[in-house]
């Protein structure tokens, strides 16, 4: 910016004449104002320039129209405070990271409902439940299967009548003494050679009946010949 006019001689005579200086004095005073005050004092060209600027400046500044509209300093600290307890509010919300992590409509879609859940076993129901080596050790269905049905069971022999049963059994023979039966009786005879001979005897009691009742007839004769002649061989007389 251009410098203000400064007369360095007119300042140094007037300090000379008017307050007492000495003419090295007041060159020296002179020559010091100029260099202090001329170089930090504006000219009419700077103060012009320096309105021009002020004034664009002011005209990027709010009207009293637009000022009227903008929040009061009660109004803005009641936004401070929701602010804050937005802030709060915030701090305590989950992050992006935490919110990626999150399950998506699907999957939550995908998840058991209260209800379901509710018909699902406690932990309590779930820790009397059998272990997979408890499990392991049942038999499986094709085992089952095979097992005897309850109807099947219920012909069964009672405990009851298993005890009467090892009793009677007690007292048959052993296993030897069957094999020994079994060896007998191989040797004896077949029922139709039971029946041959039984044939057999029967025809032979029949031939000796006969025998034995024609030897009876002739001996009751015999009998009833000396009946008859005894009288007449003088028995009576």
């Amino acid at each position: 910016m251009a410098e203000p006019a400064f007369d360095t001689l007119t300042i140094a005579k007037e300090l000379e004449r008017d307050y007492g200086f000495e003419a090295k004095q007041a060159e020296g005073a002179a020559t010091m104002m100029h260099r202090h005050l001329v170089g930090n004092v504006a000219t009419k060209a700077d103060l012009r320039q320096a309105m021009n600027g002020l004034n664009v400046q002011i005209k990027l500044l709010a009207t009293k129209e637009e000022v009227a509209k903008l929040a009061t300093r009660e109004e803005i600290a009641k936004l401070d405070t929701k602010i804050a307890k937005l802030d709060t509010k915030i701090a305590g919300m989950a992050t992006k990271e935490e919110i990626a992590k999150l399950a998506t409509k699907e999957e939550i879609a995908k998840l058991a409902t209260k209800e379901e859940i509710a018909k699902l076993a406690t932990k309590e129901e779930i820790a009397k439940l059998a272990t997979k080596e408890e499990i392991a050790k049942l038999a499986t269905k094709e085992e089952i299967a095979k097992l005897a049905t309850k109807e099947e069971i219920a012909k069964l022999a009672t405990k009851e009548e298993i005890a009467k049963l090892d009793t009677k059994i007690a007292g048959m023979a052993t296993k030897e003494e069957v094999a020994t039966l079994d060896t007998k009786i191989a040797g004896m005879a077949t029922k139709e050679e039971l029946r041959a001979e039984i044939a057999e005897v029967r025809t032979e009691i029949a031939q000796a009946a006969n025998k034995t009742i024609y030897a009876l007839g002739g001996l009751i004769g015999v009998l009833f010949i000396i009946d008859r002649l005894l009288p007449l061989f003088g028995t009576g007389g």
